[in-house]
């Protein structure tokens, strides 16, 4: 089973922000405010008060003190369960399991889908160049491609146009991947991907 906390950012009470990043690991609260916009501070605050409640109710022994990230710059916990971490626009999201896995969410917003889509693969061109939304099927496409990628972590550096994600399993050479879609919100395309069949998604959201 995976479990999903969301959250949206207008939930966040600004004059609560110094509150809650003193309560992180010293080195969090230095890589959160190297961000120069309130709304990534914001963003990565909620993820990590997200995993931290995460990893006390499930009385995991992994605490935020032993994060790590490994050489492809995935972040994981010792002791502690998978996680991913996805924003966008005002929404953030974290995905849990035991396993490998990856989640991103995008706002569906005016972009230049045809110039976009110049990066994608093949497949995936012509399935948003026959569909009826295009923008919709374009970010269907990109938040497919960026969980399958971040739970792989192969990240965008390995080429977004070498494995195709128009269907719900993608097959590399020795391995399959599962993707399925979650609903947080109407205005956003979101999906979790995972080495087996994603058969339950448990969606709670997150309040201070």
């Amino acid at each position: 089973m995976i479990d999903v906390r969301h959250c949206h950012i207008h939930h966040f009470k600004n004059d609560l922000f110094e509150k809650y990043l003193t309560s992180l690991p010293a080195f969090m609260q230095q890589d959160i405010c190297r961000y120069k916009m309130p709304k990534d501070r914001q963003s990565r605050l909620l993820a990590r008060l997200m995993i931290q409640q995460y990893l006390q109710e499930k009385k995991y022994d992994g605490t935020l003190d032993s994060w790590q990230k490994t050489i492809d710059e995935k972040p994981f916990i010792s002791n502690g369960p998978a996680f991913n971490i996805t924003h966008s626009g005002d929404r953030v999201a974290v995905a849990f399991s035991d396993q490998s896995i990856g989640i991103d969410i995008e706002k569906i917003s005016a972009v230049d889908v045809q110039g976009l889509s110049t990066y994608l693969h093949h497949q995936e061109k012509i399935y948003i160049d026959r569909a009826s939304d295009k923008q919709d099927a374009f970010f269907t496409i990109w938040a497919k491609k960026e969980a399958y990628l971040k739970a792989t972590g192969k990240g965008i550096a390995s080429g977004l146009s070498k494995m195709s994600v128009v269907e719900e399993i993608v097959s590399g050479d020795s391995e399959h991947w599962y993707l399925r879609e979650i609903v947080l919100d109407q205005a956003y395309k979101c999906y979790v991907c995972a080495p087996n069949v994603v058969h339950t998604v448990n969606i709670q959201p997150y309040t201070i």
